[in-house]
């Protein structure tokens, strides 16, 4: 099989057909793209309706591009995904930080069972000249936390090790618990950053796919979510329990706050369900087993 040109190890390409008759009636597509200077020689984009972009760069290695095989493979699955409001902007690098937090000890076992162990370890999340420096201090903790390491900074230490709690409170497989792990996260990273009055942190810049049970599915979606105000015409939902963003959409404009209160209406009267459904919110339905 070839990716982009250059031929791809037999095992390389056996992951891909098991990511791909996952589901066959989702896109799975290869670009160019990442500059020599990007974080990464491969990156993931899905959309909503379970599609994925895998963009690599011209130098692209093989363990690059299983990683990103592997995160195709558990979006897939039907797993959370973290993904920043706006691809490739504010916290973009967290998000992947999170994602690989929750995945990377349960994948290390994964790895073998598909065959593809050769290629593990991936390689270490890079930086970055353009993003913040908390967002720098960010991908140094996890950095920090996947290679078992620790720093003589006591708050990027901290910080590493909350990566490494989470990580191993995921280190079996649940979107749930993943899920929680993911906002948990996002919580405490959004504490310790100082900003401008008004600006949007961590917890408000990156979504976290919905977790759902089939009985909440029943119930009206004001329950389980409520509406936030985000940058410009963006209204935000976000989960009641755990403060987690989950999803946006824009509003017309100059109708932000008008729309804000017709669809606070909606949750109110619409089964969560539906309400998911009509919106195109994507989500995930964590199936419990009943004793």
């Amino acid at each position: 099989m070839e990716v982009l040109g250059r031929t791809i190890p037999d095992n390389l390409a056996a992951l891909h057909d098991e990511v791909v008759n996952l589901r066959p009636d989702a896109n799975l597509r290869f670009t160019r793209g990442l500059t020599e200077d990007f974080p990464s020689l491969a990156w993931h984009i899905p959309d909503a309706s379970g599609n994925s972009e895998i963009r690599l760069s011209e130098n692209f290695t093989d363990a690059a591009l299983c990683h990103e095989l592997l995160h195709v493979l558990l979006y897939r699955r039907g797993f959370p995904y973290a993904s920043p409001l706006s691809t490739f902007g504010a916290h973009t690098l967290t998000a992947r930080a999170l994602n690989c937090c929750v995945s990377h000890t349960w994948l290390g076992d994964e790895v073998k069972e598909l065959g593809v162990e050769d290629f593990w370890p991936p390689p270490s999340l890079g930086t970055d000249p353009d993003i913040t420096p908390f967002e720098d201090r960010i991908v140094q903790a996890w950095n920090l936390a996947e290679a078992g390491e620790t720093s003589e900074d006591v708050q990027l230490n901290d910080m590493a090790a909350r990566f490494r709690e989470a990580a191993e409170k995921c280190a079996q497989p649940g979107a749930t618990r993943w899920r929680r792990a993911m906002v948990d996260v996002l919580q405490y990273l959004d504490g310790l950053e100082k900003r401008e009055e008004g600006a949007f942190g961590p917890l408000r810049s990156i979504m976290v796919t919905l977790v759902v049970t089939e009985p909440q599915l029943t119930r009206t979606a004001d329950r389980m979510m409520e509406l936030t105000p985000l940058g410009g015409e963006s209204i935000g939902f976000v989960h009641k329990q755990d403060g987690g963003l989950f999803f946006y959409r824009f509003a017309s404009p100059g109708r932000k706050r008008r729309e804000m209160v017709e669809l606070q209406q909606e949750l109110k009267k619409t089964r969560t369900e539906a309400f998911l459904d009509q919106y195109w919110v994507p989500y995930t339905v964590d199936l419990r087993v009943k004793k």
